[in-house]
This record gives structure tokens, C-alpha cells and sequence, in this order.
């Protein structure tokens, strides 16, 4: 499932997904098809989205619930909400690995990442961070490495992923 921006107006986001148009808006993700039909929706303070096209686990999207303190976790198939997963206080932004089997969510509150495993579902590791409120978590292109952006320590954290450790502090 590829995710596009199409337009942000009326503090609502909205994305394409396989001919369908999902928008996050007051506290909800929904579905619309081509003539503009309701498909599904599901409650979620969506603040960071995720989607994954691997067809062993379904076409999934990944919605960080900032004030749930939680994943949540939406099959776009059936258009329903299929698990929500407990992370830490103030979730920010979540991203997929490159291969689709991890995802990083930064806990911003707790100062750490959460690496969750996507075909379990679960938490597999916490990594307290240097930097204060780590907003992003990105993976590099070969996994090895995660990024981690702070919003309170002008720095970017660098995390060896086989370690679960802050191997360096990159100031910016």
C-alpha cells in the first residue's frame, strides 16, 4: 500500500491508498472509494501514519495514538481496527523498516524508541535515548542503524538496531 499526500485543507489529511482516499480528521482515520462511499473508520488521534504491503500479514495501516499511548493497527481490507498496541506515554512518529518486519515508534514522553515486531505485534525492545523527546526514529537503508531526532537536545541519536544501544550523539 503506497501512501501519497492529495491535500491538506480544513486541518484534515488525506492519502491514497489502492484507488481509495483515507483521511485522518477530528480523532478519526476513514475510507472513501471513488464516489466518495464511506468504506470504514476507526477512532485514532492519528498523529504519524505507516503502511505495509506485505501480503503474508495483510495490507496494514499504522496509526501512532498519541494521547491512547498506543499503535493502533488497521487492516485496509476490512476496514477495521485488528489490534492496538500499549507503547509509552505521548507517541510520536512511526516508521517501517525497510523490509516491512520492524517498526520504530518514538516515545516522547519516556524518552525512548519502541522497535515493535510486526508480524508479533509486539514491543520486542525499549532504547532510553540521550537526546530529550525523540520525535522520528528512521531506519537507514540497510537496517543496521537507527536515527533518532530529539526536539529538546538540538541532536541526533544514533542507534546501532543488533545492539539496542545509543552508540553516538550526532549535535545538529
Amino acid at each position: 500500500v503506497a501512501l501519497t499526500p492529495c491535500n491538506y485543507s480544513d486541518s484534515r489529511q488525506w492519502w491514497y491508498a489502492d484507488g481509495d482516499e483515507l483521511m485522518a480528521s477530528n480523532g478519526k482515520c476513514l475510507a472513501e472509494d471513488a464516489t466518495h462511499q464511506q468504506r470504514w473508520a476507526v477512532s485514532c488521534d492519528g498523529l504519524s501514519y505507516a503502511a505495509n504491503p506485505n501480503r503474508q500479514i495483510g495490507k496494514r495501516l499504522y496509526l501512532s495514538d498519541q494521547t491512547g499511548n498506543a499503535l493502533v493497527v488497521v487492516d485496509l481490507v476490512q476496514g477495521a481496527t485488528v489490534a492496538t498496541v500499549p507503547l509509552g506515554d505521548s507517541p510520536e512518529a512511526i516508521y517501517l523498516s525497510p523490509d516491512g518486519k520492524w517498526l520504530s515508534a518514538a516515545i516522547e514522553e519516556n524518552d525512548t524508541v519502541a522497535i515493535v515486531d510486526v508480524a508479533t505485534l509486539a514491543v520486542v525492545r525499549k532504547i532510553r535515548m540521550k537526546g530529550k523527546n525523540p520525535e522520528h526514529a528512521v531506519f537507514s537503508p540497510d537496517m543496521k542503524w537507527l536515527y533518532v531526532s530529539a526536539e529538546e537536545a538540538d541532536r541526533v541519536d544514533v542507534v546501532d538496531v543488533a545492539k539496542g544501544e545509543v552508540v553516538k550523539s550526532v549535535v545538529v
